[in-house]
């Protein structure tokens, strides 16, 4: 159950993460072409997802040990 519940807060926290970042960034930059924010590869993209990736990974990792921690 603990690795179900370390998936489902990596998920939600990647694309929450690389959401706001790219919101941010729209704000910022203004391009003068509608954009897609949230998880993407393009130039306005790119930095959410991977700064989104890796706090996804660093909740996932501690969901994991806090359950171990408690077993």
């Amino acid at each position: 159950m603990k690795y179900v519940t370390a998936g489902i807060a990596f998920v939600l926290i990647w694309f929450g993460t690389s959401f706001l970042i790219g919101l941010i960034l729209v704000f910022i930059i203004k391009p003068d072409y509608p954009v897609l924010v949230g998880v993407g590869f393009d130039w306005i993209n790119l930095p959410g997802t991977i700064i989104g990736f890796f706090a996804g990974l660093h909740s996932a990792r501690a969901t994991i040990r806090k359950a171990k921690e408690k077993e």
